[in-house]
């Protein structure tokens, strides 16, 4: 008996099939693949009600790392630590100077405290000359005592110059001996500086009397001192001994 063609052609496509792997069958049908998710492990997650190992584990780091490491949340962890009275772990930002850093300066070259402290040398610098500890260096010259007399007489920044030496590094050190900064504007007038005013350009005058132009100005307005004229005032030059 005959087979026929609709069965010959199930037949054939069969042992067409049956000589394929599964991925070429998929492929030739446009199956699309489903990729299977691997499964993942058991979410780790507390008890209800708290257990022994887990309260000892509060307050010896900030309540969002032990809320991480028990599987509750930091809600949960600060509530009960603040119920048992267990203080929170005190905060330090990066920024901030230890006792035990600010020992070590001007023990050994800035360049080697930072790299033992992990800051930069520049901030360690800064931190030196705040605290107005010499730097450690045998060419690091030591304050006179003929240049201790003069801090606190002039701005830091003209000390500075005048002594070849930094305006940071002149007012930690000032700040650290205690003496207040120099303020022109709060220096008492004295009955020989008001006699200058008005007989003297009064550019020379506040190069005289270690005065800024402006304090010379409104000093002299406020006494109705009129303005210097060299043609009127030289007899008054004169008289004046210097």
């Amino acid at each position: 008996m005959a087979r026929s063609p609709k069965k010959s052609a199930v037949d054939a496509a069969r042992k067409f099939l049956a000589s394929k792997s599964s991925p070429e069958i998929e492929r030739l049908v446009g199956k699309r693949r489903i990729r299977k998710k691997p499964k993942l492990g058991r979410i780790f997650r507390a008890s209800r009600s708290w257990q022994k190992w887990e309260e000892k584990l509060l307050g010896t780091a900030v309540d969002r790392v032990v809320a991480s490491r028990i599987g509750r949340t930091r809600t949960a962890v600060l509530q009960h630590r603040r119920i048992l009275g267990i203080a929170p772990v005190p905060l330090h930002l990066p920024s901030e100077w230890t006792p035990d850093q600010d020992v070590v300066l001007g023990k050994m070259p800035d360049a080697e405290t930072a790299r033992r402290i992990g800051r930069s040398e520049l901030a360690v610098e800064m931190r030196r000359q705040k605290l107005g500890i010499a730097k450690a260096d045998s060419k690091c010259r030591h304050y006179t005592p003929e240049e201790l007399k003069l801090f606190g007489t002039m701005p830091d920044s003209q000390l500075a110059r005048l002594l070849g030496r930094t305006v940071g590094g002149v007012s930690a050190h000032r700040s650290a001996l205690g003496i207040e900064k120099f303020d022109l504007q709060r220096r008492p007038w004295t009955a020989e500086q008001d006699a200058l005013l008005g007989v003297l350009p009064d550019g020379e005058v506040a190069l005289r009397l270690n005065r800024t132009l402006e304090s010379i100005k409104v000093r002299r307005g406020r006494l109705r001192i009129p303005m210097f004229a060299q043609s009127a005032a030289m007899g008054q030059v004169m008289r004046i001994n210097f």
